[in-house]
């Protein structure tokens, strides 16, 4: 059996094109239906941005924001009872004005959390990854909240000393 391929030939596809398919509007976009949720198949893939994010992901992301407004009030609250501002940058801002401290220190968390969401299959200094980082940041939040609150507890018993005593 001697059968000949005409290479020569060869199949017009064009007319096949399942991207020719998609209509102008699809429930993808609002959100309906399967997405790309995580970067490669492959374990060893090179990371990649995702259009779909871990609702955990969103409440650390949230939380940071809310815990920075809080610190920002609590700073504020902490520096009429006589403490002083330790980062050089923001108690020149807190001296000229107030709303402009609290809108920059919200806006400038807020753009480090949205760039770290997006880049959450990645890895800082290819050693610890983004999501990780997320995390470490939510604690040392968390922690200096509680530690301003101490403050807050203390400041009153440093201004009379009897009752420090």
């Amino acid at each position: 059996m001697d059968t000949q391929f005409d290479l020569t030939q060869e199949p017009d596809r064009r007319s096949e094109d399942r991207r020719m398919k998609t209509r102008f509007f699809n429930k993808r976009h609002l959100g309906i239906g399967a997405r790309r949720r995580s970067g490669g198949r492959r374990r060893y893939d090179p990371p990649q941005y995702v259009d779909w994010y871990e609702s955990d992901l969103m409440v650390m992301a949230l939380g940071i924001v809310v815990l920075s407004l809080a610190d920002a009030f609590i700073t504020l609250r902490l520096l009429d009872m006589g403490a002083i501002e330790a980062n050089v940058l923001m108690a020149r801002l807190i001296e000229q004005d107030v709303h402009t401290f609290v809108a920059l220190k919200i806006a400038l968390t807020g753009l480090t959390i949205v760039l770290l969401v997006v880049h959450k299959n990645f890895r800082f200094i290819q050693m610890i990854s983004v999501k990780t980082l997320i995390w470490v940041f939510l604690g040392l939040y968390m922690a200096l909240i509680a530690y301003e609150l101490a403050l807050l507890q203390l400041i009153p018993k440093i201004e009379n000393p009897s009752n420090f005593l």
